[in-house]
């Protein structure tokens, strides 16, 4: 399978929310990275038919959606930043409705209900209101909707926004889980909820593409652009002025600075660490130091 974006422009009013956004989707999953007001629901909603871009084409394994139309959409499974369910249905009601919806056979709904509650681990809460579920339940009822119709391509808005870090952890081994055989495109602005199980990141900022990686070329073309340097407390201003700083960690040496910059913060204490994500997003998306 193969889903490719071809040129995809989208403005509201003078402002351009994607400017000019190309890129190819195979299997595996796929990190969309980037802050607040990249234009990550932007291009997610553009995909999935909600909003109509100004220029530019989608094809599905080479054809035009334009063409394809509904055929196209029935491989599409989608999780919004900020899914609704109906208060008053149990779990199993709201799957059952989604279902007909979706247009599944009537034979097959009761089995596949079943199937998707349990990989998400919601079987013992079928017959629990939807409004009675925890945050991270919620997010996994979700990704059981949108997984009713088999989609090769999932589509995941913000999926662990408000999660504990253990619902989080559990969001990220269900989605590698069923991410071998689809497509799953995933966006969000948490570094970690893709520093594990992406096989490609597209690094986002104000529409246009700026990046995308295997998540190991990434760092390794941070190499040499990460430090460590510990400095006393009433220094740490002065740096956090002129350079990028990922991380503070009070120490009884000092304040430990792990600090994101092309040039070395200090010849004769600063030592060169290995990069990782975060130092990555703080690269393309921080703000700059005065240096």
């Amino acid at each position: 399978m193969e889903i490719e974006l071809k040129n995809i422009t989208k403005k509201y009013g003078a402002n351009t929310a994607l400017d000019d956004f190309s890129a190819v989707f195979t299997t595996g999953v796929y990190g969309l990275l980037g802050p607040n007001g990249s234009g990550k629901s932007t291009l997610i909603n553009v995909i999935v038919g909600l909003l109509k871009r100004n220029s530019g084409e989608i094809f599905f394994d080479g054809k035009s959606v334009s063409e394809l139309g509904e055929t196209y959409l029935e491989n599409i499974g989608y999780l919004p930043q900020y899914p609704k369910f109906y208060p008053n249905y149990t779990v199993y009601e709201f799957m059952h409705y989604m279902s007909v919806l979706k247009a599944l056979d009537k034979k097959d709904i009761p089995e596949r209900i079943d199937s998707l509650l349990t990989l998400v681990n919601l079987e013992a809460y079928k017959d629990r209101k939807t409004s009675a579920l925890s945050g991270g339940m919620r997010q996994r009822l979700g990704i059981a909707q949108a997984l009713l119709n088999n989609p090769r391509f999932l589509i995941l808005d913000e999926p662990t926004a408000g999660l504990d870090p253990l619902e989080r952890i559990r969001f990220r081994n269900l989605i590698s889980g069923i991410a071998e055989e689809r497509t799953v495109l995933l966006a969000t602005h948490i570094v970690s909820d893709i520093s594990f199980i992406a096989n490609r990141i597209l690094l986002l900022k104000n529409g246009k593409l700026l990046l995308m990686d295997k998540p190991e070329n990434l760092l390794k073309a941070m190499n040499g652009n990460v430090w460590l340097l510990t400095v006393s407390p009433e220094l740490v201003m002065e740096y956090q002025k002129r350079f990028q700083i990922s991380n503070v960690r009070y120490t009884e040496a000092g304040c430990e600075l792990r600090i994101v910059s092309e040039k070395c913060p200090d010849v004769n204490q600063a030592d060169l660490v290995l990069p990782n994500l975060e130092d990555v997003y703080l690269y393309y998306f921080g703000e700059r130091g005065a240096e």
